[in-house]
């Protein structure tokens, strides 16, 4: 059985106290959760943690695509009046759509 995240989910999954390990939160959710199956598994903040074949320098970016595919993963899962994303101060969770937006 799929979930669907409806407005009986919305809230601050992770709040920005979290800074750039958001990501990591993400993806282990949409992973251990929700059935999001990257190739070669989730990508850590941290290069030296990281079992991806990627120069360091190009770390950031790997973790950054994954986040997105993790994100866009669990956007696949909501009703239609719900979006998962990040707010202006930086929390992240499932937040209503206004009125107008997709």
């Amino acid at each position: 059985m799929t979930h669907t995240f409806t407005t009986a989910d919305i809230g601050c999954y992770f709040d920005s106290a979290r800074g750039i390990y958001i990501g990591e939160g993400i993806q282990e959710v949409a992973a251990s959760l929700y059935g999001w199956n990257p190739d070669g598994g989730t990508i850590p903040c941290d290069h030296e943690d990281c079992k991806q074949p990627h120069e360091e320098i190009d770390h950031g970016t790997h973790y950054h695509e994954a986040t997105n595919e993790a994100e866009d993963h669990l956007n696949g899962l909501t009703s239609d009046d719900v979006s998962f994303g990040s707010t202006e101060s930086g929390d992240w969770g499932l937040w209503p759509l206004e009125e107008g937006t997709e």
